[in-house]
This record gives C-alpha cells, structure tokens and sequence, in this order.
C-alpha cells in the first residue's frame, strides 16, 4: 500500500492571486503573493462557530514582505497562543514562506474567537 500525504481542504470560493490590500470573507481560501510588498487582509466578521479562511502563500516571499491580518474591535479576535497576557491582539503578521494559514472560529464563554491551526 502506498501512502499519501494529505493535500490542505480547499473551499469552494478559491479567490486569484492576491498581491495588495483585501478584505476577506467567511469560508473563503486566498491565494497571496508578497513578492511586490507588504500588503493587509482585513479579516471577515464571522458569528458562527467553525467558519474558516485560509491562506495559502503561493509567492513565497513572507520573510521579506509579510502580510499583516487585521481585525476591528467588532471582530473574533484572534487566540494564536496562550501567552497568559490576557491580551489578544488586533493583528498578526504572516511571515513564513510557503505557508497555508487556516483560521478557524470558535467559541469560548461568551466570545467568539479565531485560532490558527496551522
């Protein structure tokens, strides 16, 4: 028996290459190339818990322009790591080449988090 590796799940909504500033959706895989700058990805409001978004570095040039994921006070805020701060971020910067990103909502208590996966 052969054995594979597993490939990441796309979503059906694949947006083109994106190389400036973006405002995601919910459920959506983005494609992004850093190789002309940085650039921002405005992160969705999502209310529902296992909504994802991914993104997929297909430029490979993170670690010289990386890409900076924003969120507004209205949004889930992010929970990449328990740095026992208590505070969560507004931002996050993408800065490993070649990555694939996922951020999935959860929820904990009463708030509506997102977490990278991977």
């Amino acid at each position: 028996m052969g054995r594979y590796a597993n490939r990441p799940s796309l979503s059906d909504n694949i947006v083109s290459v994106i190389r400036s500033d973006y405002t995601a959706e919910v459920n959506e895989t983005i494609l992004i190339d850093s190789s002309d700058g940085s650039f921002t990805i405005n992160l969705p409001y999502s209310d529902t818990v296992g909504d994802t978004l991914q993104i997929i570095d297909v430029g490979a040039k993170l670690k010289d322009y990386p890409v900076k994921l924003h969120q507004s006070n209205s949004q889930p805020q992010f929970n990449p790591i328990n740095d026992n701060t208590g505070f969560f971020p507004s931002n996050i910067y993408l800065d490993i080449p070649g990555s694939i990103t996922t951020l999935i909502a959860y929820q904990e208590n009463s708030l509506l988090l997102w977490a990278i996966s991977g």
